[in-house]
């Protein structure tokens, strides 16, 4: 790279000659070029290598735009912990988005005092997470524009106030919570009348009595029609259940759904799921994580022809076999990621035949007790025959195996 620089030859006349730096000299490189390269360091890495030169110095932390406030800023002195802040928030002053949901519980009263010292010297603060504690309260009442993530064990500790009857959680775009119970029925509805920009929701556990439950929480859910992502996950302790009918209710009226997990897990072996015939209502659908704890010998999978547009799958079934391998390739032409996770079966030859035959797989994943007569000789052979596959990981017990082309 060449820099102009001007000399005077002691003539009125101004001449412009190039500066040519040396081949081994950084001074080469812009900015611009130096903030691309440091961008993918981690934060870590950049306060060490901040005093490599003074163009590191004005371009290293220029592209951090997201903070996770975890285990590195814990078990550290209330003094030597404001200190860290007040100098991320001096060095950093493009942050978008912090992530306190990792935070160590000690450090939770610090967390609105962070928050405004942060937003004091990084202007282009948009986004918070954070998990329920001692102090949402506090947080939603100054900064609750901001908070736009939460995940919490229950509703009941984060959508109302107990104390006050005020409802905290408005206008968010990620919201994630452990159980749901019957009881939560009127928190819920309240819940979701403000929160009808909700982007991704996820229940990890909905509980019997689920015939109780389930037709209220899926006319809410319907509601929430800008839903992009949805995870649902469910305990079944009694009779049988149809889901059918529920999951078309959400996806008639969530249009916009991209991602879909789905699980179902059920202690009784008389629990049989037959059909999930109700997925071809999610046909925006582009990734899918199917996990069924329960019997599912007879369980029809070509609902999946519905589903063409899926490039990501997931599945999780107590028993497999080459037909769902098949059903796979003949309905999902455009998947890119594919992970089986199969307790019980043994994945053999006639199960890669089917994979080799996915125009558009890229990675492929099994998770699995015992892998057969497999070799690595057969991977290697899978990698060669599939046109697009760059990479296979094997689970075998705590064993993990990686082919990569």
């Amino acid at each position: 790279m060449a820099q102009q620089m001007t000399t005077d030859d002691g003539n009125e006349d101004h001449i412009q000659h190039p500066k040519i730096y040396a081949k081994d000299s950084m001074d080469r490189f812009g900015d611009d070029m130096y903030g691309l390269i440091l961008s993918y360091l981690s934060l870590e890495d950049r306060f060490r290598l901040e005093c490599v030169s003074k163009q590191f110095q004005r371009t290293v932390f220029g592209s951090v735009v997201f903070i996770d406030i975890n285990n590195q800023f814990n078990n550290k002195s209330e003094t030597c912990f404001k200190a860290m802040i007040e100098m991320l928030a001096k060095k950093c002053p493009n942050i978008q988005t912090i992530d306190f949901r990792e935070m160590f519980i000690e450090c939770e009263e610090h967390i609105p005092e962070v928050l405004r010292l942060l937003r004091d010297n990084c202007l282009n603060l948009r986004e918070v997470y954070c998990s329920s504690w001692e102090y949402t309260t506090q947080l939603y009442q100054q900064f609750g524009p901001l908070v736009t993530r939460i995940d919490c064990d229950a509703l009941s500790d984060t959508v109302v106030d107990t104390t006050s009857g005020q409802l905290l959680a408005n206008n968010l775009k990620t919201f994630e919570f452990y159980c749901y119970y019957i009881e939560d029925r009127q928190l819920f509805t309240a819940f979701v009348a403000h929160n009808q920009c909700l982007k991704s929701l996820g229940i990890k556990y909905i509980y019997d009595d689920l015939n109780d439950t389930l037709p209220e929480l899926a006319v809410q859910l319907s509601r929430l029609t800008q839903l992009r992502r949805l995870s649902l996950g469910f305990r079944i302790k009694g009779s049988q259940h149809s889901f059918n009918d529920y999951l078309r209710t959400i996806g008639v009226n969530c249009k916009q759904l991209k991602r879909l997990s789905f699980s179902l897990h059920s202690k009784k072996s008389e629990y049989n799921l037959k059909t999930l015939d109700s997925l071809a209502y999610f046909r925006r659908l582009k990734r899918l994580d199917l996990t069924l704890y329960v019997t599912v010998d007879e369980i029809s999978l070509d609902v999946l022809r519905e589903c063409r547009r899926l490039t990501h799958l997931d599945i999780y079934l107590t028993k497999m076999n080459a037909n769902v391998f098949k059903i796979i390739r003949e309905n999902c032409p455009q998947l890119q990621y594919l992970c089986i996770q199969n307790m019980n079966s043994i994945i053999d030859t006639e199960y890669l035949d089917q994979i080799s035959r996915l125009p558009a797989l890229q990675m492929f994943v099994i998770h699995c007790k015992r892998s057969g007569s497999l070799r690595d000789n057969d991977f290697w052979d899978l990698l060669s025959r599939s046109p697009k596959l760059k990479t296979i990981e094997i689970h075998v017990k705590n064993v993990k195996k990686f082919y990569s082309k």
